[in-house]
């Protein structure tokens, strides 16, 4: 006895293949393209696919040299020609990330056909069951297993994939059009079947399991990476201004000494009297002075610097914008970066620079340009503290 699907079978399993392929589309990034734009494209494949279909069929079905080829065998060889469509779907991904997503979501599809009609068939063998109902029956259940998974579980590991990994998408694609060809290469899933033996089950199973769980340690994968990466970044970076950290200043130091051409500067800068503000309005207020001020430092030195938070008041910013005295030119912009009237006032910050030659003596840099800072902060003192003394001598006249 030989298996054969009906029109009707055919159709409706078509039909499912279509719209999930359509759904997915629609809602992988988070409706980026409209519906009729996924609807257009997939029409626009399909007709394509009959079209070169037809010719290939004429060239290749009931030919001596190919005596296993059929029409779905040839329709996948026409396949790579959608990451064109997936090209239109999604025109700010990369190539290899259009190749991951067609291969693996034709592939779940196949694989789905693949499996409710293995499952159906031993169904219908134990039991007698009727063939068509019993094989529409299973792939209406796992279309909506499908659609479950996808939405709860898949999507967002999907997202992960082609937006964090991207230093790995050409492996994933070559994964994904391997799975794709030998799953289609290994069991034709539209052809007239036999009754299935144990090891025809085993191997229609295993060629579901294997490419299935390549996928799922693929997203796992991809979602270890993702956390890593989120938890490197936490730890390069202060929570309370969003600069990056101490940590970071120098793995950049060390990164721009290998690369820049011009001079490196490293500008310390140290808020003046914080102290006076933390004691007067309170720390919650001195908090938003901090996260302020870092506001204005990384707006200013985005594009010749990269601003950081080393600690207490304390920042940096490592410059390459050109010499030294347009370090200085920064100050009256500082000084102006509060708006008149705004309370807590700015009080001020101390600058101290020093150019990096080379990552050995950079503890010799930061040193200088401490002294620097502070040499600075401290005329600053004297200077109030002398001017502090001549208000309460004109007083006490």
């Amino acid at each position: 006895m030989i298996y054969e699907l009906s029109d009707l079978t055919r159709t409706i399993m078509n039909l499912g293949f279509s719209l999930i392929g359509i759904y997915f589309a629609h809602t992988f990034q988070k409706s980026k393209r409209k519906l009729w734009q996924c609807i257009c494209t997939w029409l626009l494949v399909y007709l394509f696919w009959i079209t070169a279909g037809a010719f290939l069929d004429a060239c290749f079905l009931n030919h001596s040299a190919f005596p296993n080829i059929t029409h779905e065998r040839i329709g996948m060889f026409i396949a790579p020609l959608a990451i064109f469509a997936y090209r239109f779907l999604y025109p700010e991904a990369r190539l290899t990330a259009c190749i991951f997503y067609y291969y693996m979501a034709d592939n779940v599809l196949i694989l789905q056909i693949l499996f409710s009609r293995t499952f159906a068939m031993l169904l219908v063998q134990l039991f007698g069951l009727p063939d068509q109902e019993t094989i529409l029956c299973v792939y209406v259940l796992s279309l909506a297993v499908v659609v479950v998974l996808y939405r709860t579980w898949a999507r967002g590991k999907m997202r992960c994939v082609l937006r964090d990994f991207q230093d790995r998408m050409g492996l994933l694609a070559a994964f994904a059009f391997v799975s794709y060809y030998g799953s289609l290469l290994l069991v034709d899933a539209w052809a007239p079947w036999q009754p299935l033996t144990g090891v025809n089950a085993a191997r229609n199973f295993a060629a579901i399991i294997i490419p299935a769980c390549g996928y799922g340690v693929s997203f796992l994968g991809a979602e270890e990476h993702v956390r890593a990466e989120e938890m490197r970044k936490k730890a390069s970076m202060d929570p309370l201004t969003g600069l990056k950290n101490r940590r970071a200043m120098l793995n950049d130091i060390q990164e721009m000494l290998e690369t820049l051409s011009e001079p490196l500067w490293l500008v310390c800068l140290d808020l003046d009297n914080f102290k006076l503000i933390n004691d007067q309005y309170g720390h919650d207020i001195g908090d938003q002075y901090l996260r302020r001020f870092g506001t204005m430092l990384e707006e200013m030195t985005e594009q010749n610097g990269q601003a950081y938070r080393t600690g207490g008041d304390e920042f940096a910013v490592l410059y390459s914008g050109g010499p030294a005295e347009k370090i200085e030119a920064l100050r009256e912009c500082y000084l102006q970066s509060f708006r008149d009237g705004e309370k807590p006032e700015f009080l001020g910050v101390s600058i101290g620079y020093e150019q990096v030659q080379d990552f050995e003596s950079l503890a010799e840099v930061m040193k200088r340009a401490d002294e620097m800072m502070y040499v600075e902060k401290r005329a600053k003192q004297y200077a109030r503290g002398y001017a502090a003394e001549d208000t309460k001598e004109v007083l006490t006249k």
